[in-house]
């Protein structure tokens, strides 16, 4: 057997121990009692009208959040590939900033910005006058907020990619045989980037089935899969909870499915050599100077919740209750992190890259939780090692759409060309394929590393004391009332994103 046939069968069999094994295993156990096979968890399920209404909260909430991510991350990247404009290139970066916000650190700075005590509210309250606070930051409504801010970076950022892969040759050609503006766009743009449209709907639909941390904070007596599972686990219905994690799981592949019918794999989107269409100017002076105003208070309002989590990070505990602003500003809580390696452990043990699912938690917590060698299971629940192999099987969907995404702008002849001059196969994987990958994979880079870096569901699953990673610190701090320390522990995130955001934009 060829090195290259060996490699893709290790490859193969890892996945299948890694990925199909463990939800094949929580299936099993799912409808396995102490007295053997048995239905009744199953059969609960089936018969209780809220966990149907549950998966059914959790589909349409999934569902809107692709259609709003889209509506605001589809025409951004347009904007800013396509025209000119004063503070662009500026813009370019703060669109990107909503995924330096961890879930976590995002939903607390949310809360802190817009929640009922929030700065926005209380703003409201006193300019007005109002006796009680003018809205709930809580329910579905609340959840779709803070997705459609933290997930419309998926669309933004791979269609900025993939509109750079499209040919202005091709454009100019549809547009001298008479082409609509409307029938170049269908006919040639589009097809471009449809692979990458439907990689970002794939990931934008598999985050939010699987968050956990917006339900969890915002979502009030509003319930979904993932916050149902963990209530059920932590009142001691493991079988009933291990079906909710079926069913969980079954949305979520069936949505996959769905969503992979519409990526364009029919379509010819390689190209032996692209230029892409120049950014156009915005001629007209008044149209320049709204372009250029809209474009910054849209770059504040993305600010805002980043700004907001700074503010916070620099209160003292217990000094800000109903005053519209923090009444005394101080450095203590970062002091604090440094002096006390209690509260310093949590940021070292959040270095693995990886995207949080409670599906894949309760299934990894169930196939590591025992010693069966024999059967390719020992007991890692407990142990360091469980959250980055965790973290490593939920990095998969986004690296693998990145490089599906890259590997559609891969021409074949390019590698025959360079083959036929004689170079070897790791040269050319150097020099050919990886420079064309590189865009999709750093934007896969990026997405992956800031999303772990924050990590909650998969963390309070599956932590021990000795690796509690910085988003159990963040909600220690909050239990304990330190609204100071949780938003410090938000912004160290926070920063360490923003720099890795600014590096793979830059690249």
């Amino acid at each position: 057997m060829r090195p290259r046939a060996l490699g893709a069968a290790a490859l193969a069999l890892g996945l299948v121990w890694l990925v199909a094994y463990p939800l094949l295993l929580t299936l099993v156990e799912s409808v396995r009692g102490p007295a053997g096979w048995t239905l009744e968890h199953v059969v609960r399920f089936a018969s209780d009208g809220l966990e149907w209404r549950t998966l059914w909260a959790s589909i349409w909430i999934a569902a809107a959040s692709v259609t709003l991510a889209a509506l605001i991350g589809v025409p951004l990247a347009f904007v800013i590939e396509r025209y000119r404009f004063f503070g662009r290139g500026v813009l370019g970066t703060l669109a990107a900033l909503p995924i330096a916000l961890p879930p976590l650190a995002g939903v607390l700075s949310f809360v802190v910005l817009f929640g009922e005590g929030g700065f926005a509210a209380r703003l409201v309250q006193w300019a007005f006058s109002m006796e009680e606070l003018p809205w709930r930051f809580r329910g579905a409504g609340a959840i779709l907020f803070v997705h459609a801010y933290s997930l419309y970076v998926y669309f933004y950022l791979f269609t900025r990619v993939a509109l750079r892969r499209v040919d202005a040759s091709t454009l100019e050609a549809a547009e001298v045989l008479g082409a609509s503006k409307w029938r170049a766009f269908t006919s040639v743009t589009l097809p471009v980037i449809q692979p990458a449209l439907a990689g970002a709907a794939v990931l934008t639909f598999l985050a939010a089935l699987a968050s956990f941390s917006v339900p969890y904070v915002v979502g009030g007596d509003f319930r979904v899969m993932t916050t149902a599972i963990v209530a059920t686990r932590q009142g001691g219905d493991i079988g009933l909870a291990l079906v909710e994690t079926v069913a969980l799981a079954t949305v979520a592949l069936g949505g996959l499915v769905l969503l992979r019918r519409t990526d364009g794999r029919n379509h010819v989107t390689a190209f032996l050599r692209i230029t892409a269409p120049p950014a156009r100017p915005l001629r007209h002076r008044l149209v320049r100077f709204g372009a250029s105003a809209i474009g910054w208070a849209f770059g504040l309002v993305l600010l805002l919740p980043h700004i907001t989590l700074l503010l916070v990070s620099f209160v003292p505990a217990g000094t800000w209750s109903t005053e519209l602003f923090p009444p005394e500003f101080s450095g203590g809580n970062f002091v604090a992190l440094v002096r006390e390696p209690e509260r310093l452990q949590p940021i070292l043990a959040s270095l693995p890259w990886a995207v949080p699912a409670m599906v894949f938690a309760v299934a990894l917590a169930t196939t590591f939780g025992v010693d069966k060698i024999w059967a390719g299971r020992w007991t890692l629940v407990g142990t360091f090692w469980i959250l980055p192999l965790a973290y490593l099987v939920r990095s998969l969907p986004i690296t693998t759409r990145g490089a599906l995404a890259g590997f559609r702008w891969l021409h074949p002849s390019l590698e025959e060309a360079a083959a036929s001059l004689g170079a070897r196969r790791m040269r050319r994987l150097r020099h050919v394929t990886l420079p064309i990958l590189q865009p999709a994979l750093g934007a896969a880079a990026v997405i992956a590393f800031v999303t772990v870096a924050g990590d909650f569901v998969t963390s309070i699953a599956l932590y021990t004391e000795s690796s509690r990673p910085i988003s159990l610190g963040m909600v220690t701090a909050l239990h304990d009332l330190d609204l100071g320390m949780a938003a410090a522990y938000g912004s160290i995130l926070m920063v360490a994103s923003v720099i890795v955001v600014a590096l793979g934009e830059r690249r």
